[in-house]
């Protein structure tokens, strides 16, 4: 397991789809500024935790999921079509443990450390301006820390999407297939029908935990502040997590099952 887990983690320098997503995720929340620095005329002094979050915060999450979708999928599939799933059990690793070290690589990339670079920005712009009267800190916080769960879930999709196919390409274009429909189906339910799909895909459960868009005008220092109420029920808190949980567990145990069988062909 550790073995294979290494060689993965070292195939993550040298693979140059991971690297692009990897650099796509850290300078999308840039981009993002700029954008704000543009529109809003903003300068990067007033670019503070909790403008940013209320601002530009959701959208970057939602187009950075094609980049944690990309660094997935290849870490964990694109040697598959050469076999070497073959070598790394013939080279004297357990078939458990050959899965479980690309389901520890799979996941610490696509889901710890995706998480935490989309959340630096939010981070940095704390320590360098503060964090700002646009929302509470507290539910800012638990709303990215409850994101983490749900992009658990996506990742853990795509590892059984990946070992379904047996193909990092196939399994890439079978991804960006659901990601597309969930989102149009999601659109369609929340914007025409009046319905919030909450827990039914992850595209809608980490939408409902980013969007932030009902505010309230307030007076600080003498200046109109639009004031984003972000509190949750606890009720979709604790459905949230369990919801991702579960699908997190049972796309895992099916790559699991799938890896076994395969491996016998």
């Amino acid at each position: 397991m550790i073995n294979v887990f290494r060689s993965l983690n070292y195939y993550v320098r040298k693979d140059l789809a991971i690297v692009i997503a990897l650099i796509s995720i850290v300078s999308m929340p840039l981009l993002a500024m700029w954008f704000m620095r543009a529109l809003d005329g903003m300068e990067l002094s007033d670019m503070t935790g909790a403008s940013y979050f209320t601002g530009v915060n959701g959208d970057v999450v939602v187009i950075c999921m094609i980049a944690v979708m990309v660094i997935v999928i290849r870490l964990v599939g694109s040697d598959m079509s050469d076999k070497s799933v073959n070598y790394e059990i013939l080279g004297g690793n357990r078939r458990i443990k050959a899965y479980l070290g690309r389901i520890a690589a799979g996941l610490l990339w696509g889901t710890v450390i995706c998480w935490a670079l989309m959340s630096m920005p939010i981070g940095y712009l704390t320590l360098i301006n503060g964090w700002g009267n646009n929302v509470d800190m507290k539910w800012a916080l638990i709303r990215q820390f409850l994101m983490f769960l749900p992009l658990l879930r996506m990742v853990s999709l795509f590892i059984f999407l990946t070992f379904l196919v047996g193909s990092a390409g196939k399994g890439m274009a079978l991804a960006f297939v659901i990601i597309e429909a969930e989102a149009i189906f999601d659109m369609i339910a929340y914007e025409v029908l009046d319905i919030e799909l909450k827990y039914a895909f992850f595209t809608s459960s980490i939408s409902q935990i980013m969007r932030v868009d009902n505010a309230k005008s307030i007076v600080v220092d003498g200046k109109q502040v639009s004031f984003y109420l972000a509190e949750l029920p606890a009720e979709q808190i604790w459905k949230t997590a369990a919801v991702s949980l579960i699908a997190a567990t049972l796309y895992l145990t099916g790559a699991a099952v799938l890896f076994i069988r395969k491996d016998r062909n």
